[in-house]
């Protein structure tokens, strides 16, 4: 079965992932919605390729020629949707300091996770 993918759109009507989405360069955004159709969507938070950080939050990386992303996603089990929450550009850091801009925007996607579960849990 295949998962719904959407974004999370917040109280104040902004989605963090459609903002970054929206900001890449045409070719990244296509490695981007590549990755979404061939791997998220079929099999949402089984996609091979993703890392589980816990409590059905997700990332999964995105490689195309030069192109090095991350993004992250949670997962609505009940409604079979996939919720994108945060992207991050890898290949943006020089390597020094990659690590610790990766934790950084992997914290940054818990806190847009936070925010969309104090949303389902208000509807």
């Amino acid at each position: 079965m295949a998962w719904v993918v959407d974004y999370f759109t917040d109280a104040a009507g902004r989605s963090p992932f459609r903002e970054w989405r929206d900001a890449l360069s045409d070719l990244a955004a296509a490695a981007v919605d590549a990755k979404i159709a061939s791997d998220i969507r079929p099999d949402g938070p089984f996609a091979g390729s993703s890392t589980d950080h816990g409590a059905d939050f997700f990332s999964v990386p995105v490689h195309f020629g030069g192109v090095r992303l991350r993004v992250y996603y949670t997962a609505e089990h009940a409604t079979s949707t996939v919720w994108l929450l945060h992207g991050y550009d890898i290949a943006a850091d020089p390597a020094p300091e990659r690590a610790a801009r990766e934790t950084a925007e992997t914290e940054a996607a818990r806190r847009t996770l936070a925010r969309w579960e104090q949303q389902r849990r208000a509807r």
